[in-house]
């Protein structure tokens, strides 16, 4: 499987959203943009409120079920509620991809008391990646599953020992770039991890472009220049290549040295820093 063959294959994709209102609007926009796209030609229909079907002509069993669950990425209750809610409903999972991002103007705690920045940005990815991961598992040794941590270019200024910002000034932009640093740093160490338990998952990072959006503007950037395509692109680049290493970083889909992995002492930092927020909030 590869970014080019995906219309060879069945899916079933699961939406994270802050809201069902959140779900239904994604779900409406695909409906209304892939519908008589191909070849072949996909045909969208709801087989319920929540569920988009989208089937593809000529092939009455390939198909793509996308369906939503509800989840505040702010909260540590609400992402541990989702991971039980996952591992209820799903016995398998192939393919992670960790794409949400918040940015603040000013420092803003969240009812964890975490810098929200860092607990939307870093830890709910920590969190998914860990909690799912043996859902996660492949069976298949030629077949690793893929994590994909949606990191930037922009990244850098990482301190450990403040990440909530409680001893510096804030600034939205600094927090941002920390928390893609860590980004970056995770792959590398979910990447030991999974080897070191013996689990079948490859796990990436990666630059996904500059896209106008809501985040951008907030970064104080108006207009990107990339399409809404073209970044989704280099996540599904990622998860679906099954030729790739793992711990590594990717910018337009080519792997790209990453000098944040090189320092061994933020790497372990990380690792500690993400248990010890953990236990403080079990």
């Amino acid at each position: 499987m590869n970014e080019n063959n995906l219309n060879n294959y069945s899916f079933k994709v699961i939406l994270v959203c802050r809201s069902s209102d959140k779900v239904k609007a994604v779900q409406d926009f695909l409906a209304s943009s892939l519908k008589n796209t191909g070849p072949p030609k996909i045909h969208p229909s709801f087989s319920s409120s929540d569920t988009l079907n989208l089937q593809f002509e000529g092939s009455p069993s390939q198909q793509t079920i996308i369906q939503g669950e509800i989840a505040d990425l702010s909260s540590y209750e609400s992402v541990q509620s989702l991971i039980q809610q996952i591992k209820t409903k799903y016995s398998k999972i192939d393919i992670l991809i960790n794409n949400a991002a918040a940015v603040s103007n000013t420092r803003k705690l969240t009812v964890d008391n975490l810098e929200s920045q860092w607990q939307v940005n870093v830890m709910s990815y920590y969190w998914l990646t860990l909690g799912l991961q043996n859902l996660l598992h492949s069976q298949d040794p030629q077949q690793p599953s893929n994590v994909v941590f949606v990191a930037s270019n922009y990244s850098g200024g990482l301190d450990l020992s403040d990440v909530n910002f409680t001893r510096r000034p804030y600034s939205s932009n600094d927090a941002y770039r920390a928390t893609k640093q860590a980004n970056r740093l995770l792959a590398r160490l979910f990447s030991t991890h999974f080897a070191q338990e013996g689990l079948n998952i490859r796990v990436n990072a990666c630059h996904p472009g500059v896209t106008t959006s809501p985040l951008l503007q907030g970064l104080g950037m108006t207009k990107g220049f990339d399409t809404a395509e073209e970044s989704a692109r280099q996540a599904v680049f990622l998860a679906t290549s099954s030729d790739l290493g793992s711990g590594e970083y990717y910018s337009n889909m080519k792997k790209v040295d990453c000098p944040f992995v090189k320092n061994t002492t933020d790497l372990s930092q990380l690792w500690s820093t993400c248990q010890n927020i953990t236990a403080q909030l079990q």
